[in-house]
């Protein structure tokens, strides 16, 4: 096995392993609302932790990749071991929310194998509802007593509050709706605003190879109801147009709650978890 050298990321470097980050993760990076671990031989980046801030005392793992032609080695467990020296040297918790297919999948196995962690499944699901149901979902929901408002026509000035609202719980859509607004379904992308044109609720949809994704479906706190009231303007607006399949993360009761109402016929494609780190 080749020596395994483990680094902090930091600034100065940042350049030599961009070509192993996705631009979000490199610009979070950068701005200092990311940290991480890399792995390296030699020259070369063979594997990449990210975490960040979550709270008070407490981390949120965000990514853990290895390079496929070096695992196996020990690398993953490395990486995860040098971060949960930091983590009890801080004194600071950690959380990690993933989805799996099944208890058999590899990193559910990876987690389970570190002894470190309590694994606990979510009320959480990732959904797929076929063309048919999408459209049938269309025909059962398009009503004219809900005026979609879409995301990316309020002010600047609305969306960028908004924005800087979800950068503590969720960074990366944050910075998505910033920096790249156009990976979104403009058209799609529906809103609920208060009195005062402050976005409260979104339905934020994508398209991938003939498949469209609600990748983000959000209210403010004691706002539920908007939120399901944004997927209705997202559904307006789909209307008429032709179905396509739609995959969805469905992350908490609110969410499980309107997909039931939504639709009874849908496939569960992955199951959401969390782990807790225990210590060693």
């Amino acid at each position: 096995m080749e020596r395994i050298t483990y680094q902090i990321i930091k600034k100065e470097y940042m350049d030599a392993i961009a070509e192993n980050l996705t631009m979000q993760e490199y610009y979070l990076l950068l701005e200092g609302k990311m940290q991480g671990i890399t792995a390296r031989s030699d020259d070369e980046t063979t594997g990449i932790l990210l975490f960040r801030e979550a709270g008070d005392r407490l981390l949120m793992l965000e990514c853990i990749e290895v390079k496929e032609a070096y695992r196996r080695q020990g690398i993953g467990t490395g990486m995860m071991r040098i971060f949960c020296e930091r983590l009890r040297t801080a004194e600071m918790n950690l959380l990690i929310s993933f989805e799996a297919v099944s208890e058999d999948t590899e990193f559910f196995l990876f987690l389970k194998s570190l002894q470190a962690f309590y694994i606990e499944e979510e009320t959480g699901f990732e959904a797929l509802l076929s063309a048919e149901e999408v459209a049938s979902v269309c025909k059962t929901f398009t009503t004219d007593k809900v005026t979609p408002k879409l995301y990316f026509d309020q002010s600047r000035g609305a969306r960028q509050e908004f924005a800087d609202a979800l950068e503590q719980g969720y960074p990366l859509i944050a910075w998505e709706l910033k920096h790249m607004p156009q990976d979104f379904r403009q058209d799609l992308c529906c809103c609920e605003m208060d009195k005062n044109g402050n976005i409260q609720a979104v339905c934020l949809m994508k398209e991938y190879e003939e498949e469209l994704e609600l990748s983000f479906l959000y209210a403010r706190e004691s706002k539920g109801t908007l939120a399901a009231k944004a997927l209705i303007g997202s559904v307006n607006q789909f209307h008429g147009k032709e179905p396509l399949p739609l995959r969805m993360s469905v992350v908490n009761e609110s969410a499980v709650n309107i997909l039931k109402h939504m639709s009874k016929h849908y496939e569960i494609t992955k199951r959401g978890y969390t782990a807790y780190y225990l210590g060693e």
